[in-house]
């Protein structure tokens, strides 16, 4: 208001007067945007009243400038909230949208965290073959092969299949990549690091 009334209300106040309830309404949210918007009609009345009273003169003469100064009050504000709220309602959607992502992203490590523990004690050799490559083994895998992940990891999956099962291996796995649809498990013969 200070500034409003050194620049004068036709100055660059106004511009300020505008941008209030906007930068409040990034930072604190859309409650005290309307707080800062009523300021501003609060503002806006009292240049009014003093404009009527003559300790505010118009920077040009005029006719009717309290009439003026309604209309332009009027519209200002109508410009103002429609602004700020948009801008406070799409800010709170914003940061509901991270808040909620942050939590989906605790729970997705949670779900990750329970099923590499159950992967890891699983009583049955599992590994994750991608692109042809071993991405994943679990321990029990290790045990039965006598590898290593670090030996098995990044290798080819086919190298470590017995050769009466790698030709049903490979045709199953192209038919996966494919898109058909197969027995969810199947067993097979692996190659140890003793070679048997």
């Amino acid at each position: 208001m200070v500034l409003l009334l050194t620049v004068g209300p036709f100055g660059g106040g106004p511009v300020w007067l505008f941008a209030f309830p906007i930068i409040v309404a990034i930072l604190l949210g859309l409650r005290f945007a309307l707080i800062s918007l009523a300021l501003n009609v609060g503002t806006i009345i009292i240049i009014g009243i003093l404009l009527q009273i003559g300790h505010i003169d118009w920077d040009y003469s005029t006719i009717n400038p309290i009439e003026k100064w309604v209309v332009i009050g009027l519209n200002f504000m109508l410009l103002n909230s429609i602004t700020t709220i948009s801008i406070a309602l799409i800010s709170e959607g914003i940061q509901d949208l991270l808040m909620r992502q942050k939590s989906m992203l605790a729970s997705l490590e949670k779900s990750e965290e329970k099923y590499r523990i159950l992967v890891e004690n699983a009583n049955d050799s599992i590994f994750v073959a991608q692109d042809g490559t071993i991405k994943f083994l679990n321990q029990k895998t290790e045990e039965l092969t006598g590898y290593l992940a670090a030996e098995l990891i990044k290798k080819p999956f086919v190298d470590f299949i017995h050769p009466d099962d790698k030709q049903i291996v490979v045709e199953k796995y192209k038919r996966r990549i494919d898109g058909e649809k197969l027995a969810s498990t199947y067993s097979f013969k692996i190659i140890q690091k003793s070679g048997f």
